[in-house]
């Protein structure tokens, strides 16, 4: 009679976890499809000293994620995000009305960023914790160098918040 008391309690535990996580896991998505969204919607037109428009397009691709149960008792759970950013920059143009349509530099080689972000569950809501990323220019010749790593932190995001792969990254950093 023990045991099958000691069994129903550990399930209707488990159970009651599982159902507040679900709320959880669900902000969680939502936070990375509002977060994809708003980076793809940076490629607004800018204009240079010279008064010359070109845009940049932010790509955000291969997303995968994940939400685990922790031990503490501040941060419940933790969520992790990975994904591939793609940077292109378009050629530049006269007007910012050109520079909207305009077609990417092949010049200009794309960016790609890996990137992996950290969030934990604080007082119901998710609150970024800390990622990083690799770096590659996309093409044949670079395809043997290593990637360049860096950090992302809030810390970093404050002194370079135009910085470009900041600039993508805003909305992943204040959900």
């Amino acid at each position: 009679m023990t045991r099958l008391l000691s069994i129903f309690l550990l399930s209707a535990i488990y159970s009651f976890a599982a159902q507040a996580a679900d709320p959880a896991v669900a902000k969680f998505e939502g936070l990375i499809k509002r977060a994809s969204l708003q980076s793809a919607a940076l490629g607004e037109p800018y204009q240079d000293k010279a008064g010359k428009w070109r845009k940049t397009t932010i790509r955000i691709t291969d997303v995968l994620y994940d939400v685990k149960k922790t031990d503490s008792l501040v941060s419940p759970l933790a969520g992790q995000v990975a994904f591939t950013l793609t940077t292109e920059t378009s050629e530049w143009a006269d007007t910012r009305e050109l520079a909207k349509t305009a077609k990417p530099d092949a010049k200009s080689l794309p960016h790609r960023y890996q990137v992996r972000l950290s969030y934990g569950w604080r007082d119901g809501v998710w609150k970024f914790s800390r990622g990083d990323s690799e770096f590659r220019l996309v093409h044949p010749l670079f395809a043997d160098d290593p990637p360049l790593r860096q950090e992302i932190s809030l810390a970093a995001y404050e002194k370079e918040p135009n910085a470009t792969l900041f600039a993508a990254l805003r909305g992943w950093l204040y959900p």
